[in-house]
């Protein structure tokens, strides 16, 4: 049987390219496109929460945060209710790219979903969730076990 990681992990690197190549006029890494479009949807939560909502580990959030805070795009500050946690709001110049950003993250769907019905695309979605739930229940149950 073919490898499906094998699959996934070649279009995860051509993501990563893709963005890579998309950031170089705003200055800002591919990597962190994910973390501006996390908080078009949800500005104002705490780093832990970004990375356990993104599955990404603290410090590779704390670096990318503090990237895209030198770069104007967020403000941090200190949480009123846990003084031991950053607060991430995104700033106006973040605002202004706003559409471009999104229209990125669009545009690299319709280069995946190319050439694809409507139908297809659905049963694809439909796939990709139930494999990311059983991947995530798999680790869940692994790290239960180790507990």
């Amino acid at each position: 049987m073919e490898s499906i990681g094998k699959w996934i992990s070649t279009i995860h690197r051509y993501a990563h390219m893709y963005f890579a190549q998309e950031s170089e006029g705003l200055g800002i890494c591919g990597g962190q496109f994910m973390f501006l479009k996390f908080l078009y949807h949800q500005d104002g939560v705490s780093q832990e929460y970004i990375s356990k909502q993104l599955l990404i580990d603290k410090g590779t959030t704390a670096r990318a945060i503090q990237n895209l805070e030198k770069l104007g795009y967020v403000i941090r500050k200190k949480s009123q209710t846990d003084r031991r946690q950053n607060v991430v709001f995104l700033t106006e110049k973040a605002h202004g790219i706003k559409a471009e950003v999104m229209d990125k993250f669009s545009r690299w769907t319709e280069i995946l979903t190319k050439d694809f019905s409507q139908e297809e695309t659905e049963i694809i979605l439909q796939l990709l969730h139930k494999m990311a739930h059983n991947a995530m229940e798999h680790i869940q149950q692994k790290e239960n076990c180790n507990r």
